[in-house]
């Protein structure tokens, strides 16, 4: 992908972005935290998920989802894959369900997918 900014330019730009938000009290700091990642993600051109300590869950119909964010398999078989990702955990249910890669924390699970379910926060 083509990046409007040089490498000298991202870093000016990633310098200026942290001074400002050092200077805001700290519940505006949590607040801004998330629209200071988006900022990031959108001016070097990376994912949201890579800049952050979150996840992305892509589905490609009820066939194939891929999972970025991974950590760990907690559960695997053929109707249920439960996964921890990055604090929460996320059950799979389907039928002939397998894990198809699982590398750099991304993970590809495919066969019929009925239903996702996203756990709260696991506190680790």
């Amino acid at each position: 992908m083509y990046n409007k900014y040089t490498s000298i330019e991202a870093i000016l730009l990633l310098f200026y972005m942290l001074v400002r938000v050092a200077g805001e009290n700290m519940s505006k700091r949590r607040l801004k935290k998330g629209i200071f990642a988006r900022k990031i993600s959108k001016a070097l051109d990376l994912p949201f998920d890579g800049v952050t300590d979150s996840f992305r869950i892509e589905m490609h119909g009820d066939a194939e989802a891929l999972i970025n964010g991974c950590e760990k398999i907690l559960e695997y078989g053929k109707e249920k894959i439960k996964l921890r990702l990055k604090g929460r955990d996320i059950e799979i249910y389907g039928r002939a369900l397998e894990c198809m890669t699982y590398l750099d924390g991304t993970v590809e699970i495919k066969g019929v997918i009925c239903d996702l379910k996203l756990g709260g926060d696991t506190g680790v």
